[in-house]
């Protein structure tokens, strides 16, 4: 696997953020490099599910992660 395809597969299409595994792998690389200075969060929507499985169905979930994802 190339090193674009490991990348591409690492990001989710809707957001650019990285992915669970790409996420680890990231974390893992600051953690490894800066140790106890190093800072990594975690983003969790609350009541997501709710938004999701609501009246505007998953367009409005995809709307809300794409919102939350923009710098």
């Amino acid at each position: 696997m190339s090193h674009r395809t490991l990348s591409t597969a690492r990001c989710d299409p809707l957001t650019g953020l990285l992915g669970r595994d790409g996420f680890t792998a990231k974390a893992r690389q600051i953690t490894d490099r800066y140790g106890d200075h190093a800072l990594v969060g975690i983003v969790d929507l609350d009541h997501f599910k709710q938004i999701n499985d609501g009246p505007g169905g998953h367009a409005a979930g995809d709307r809300v992660l794409a919102a939350t994802a923009r710098p």
